[in-house]
């Protein structure tokens, strides 16, 4: 993993607020396996334990999407949350998107089964002819492409959904997603370092839940069932603020290390 050069550590860290905290610091550096049994359970299962298990590879978890029963897995953050805003940032990438529908991967979730601010992988826009991202013909499908989408709490191939336009197969995006505990709406940026400019917004209808940990889903409960590989996440930070969400590895990190180079240039200033 790069690390950003010495002026943006500086810089990161001056722009944190006190107090900023970060809940999940997740690199998955484990051996490839089951995350479950990889992380000695610091992920558990709360969905379809051990039945197309969520696998770790090359340092990556990667999830599929398609019929019968699929594991889903779960972090705790720490702690409860009934208000504030929770940021979770990941990186993600995609090996074979899905030609049809849409399907939730990943969300903050209560000790049970609520579920808010679900992001998406979805199907391409075929309406849109867009030759520098797909070098494709409009109206046909390119089975490099994909989107995401977001909701509060919708399911699996939600109509109306709030997308993305046309993402890349085969490429890294850094996004965040944020869910604000009251009044409920959710917030998703794609390769943003800008709070103000959120790339998605979802604000359907959503009861108050107590948040208290981060999920992945290997999704699968359309009809037909919305199909996609190689899903793959790394870098997985939960934090309570949008910079702590965007840099690698982590605003935590960041913080800490730039603090102790402003120490040093004060030192060698002095």
């Amino acid at each position: 993993m790069k690390l950003p050069r010495f002026s943006s550590l500086v810089l990161l860290a001056g722009a944190l607020p006190v107090g900023a905290e970060v809940f999940v610091s997740e690199l998955f550096n484990y051996p490839d396996d089951n995350l479950t049994a990889a992380s000695s359970d610091v992920w558990s299962a709360h969905s379809g334990a051990g039945s197309n298990p969520v696998q770790v590879a090359d340092g990556q978890v990667i999830l599929t999407s398609g019929a019968g029963s699929r594991e889903d897995v779960n972090r705790p953050l720490g702690e409860s949350f009934t208000g504030g805003v929770l940021f979770a940032g990941f990186d993600l990438s995609l090996s074979t998107p899905p030609d049809s529908g849409n399907a939730y991967f990943l969300h903050f979730r209560d000790a049970g089964t609520g579920f808010r601010a679900r992001v998406y992988i979805a199907e391409p826009d075929l309406l849109v002819e867009a030759p520098v991202l797909l070098k494709g013909e409009p109206g046909v499908l390119n089975a490099g492409a994909f989107r995401l989408g977001l909701s509060n709490a919708l399911g699996d191939n939600a109509a109306g959904l709030p997308l993305t336009p046309n993402l890349l197969a085969n490429t890294t995006y850094r996004v965040v997603v944020a869910y604000a505990l009251d009044p409920r709406p959710s917030r998703l940026w794609v390769n943003s370092t800008d709070e103000s400019s959120p790339t998605l917004t979802a604000s359907d209808n959503a009861s108050a839940l107590t948040i208290s940990t981060i999920a992945l889903r290997q999704g699968g409960s359309g009809s037909p069932a919305v199909t996609y590989s190689g899903l793959a996440l790394d870098n997985l930070f939960v934090a309570d603020t949008f910079m702590q969400a965007v840099p690698e590895p982590g605003g935590g990190a960041l913080a800490l290390l730039g603090g102790g180079l402003l120490f040093l240039l004060r030192r060698r200033a002095a």
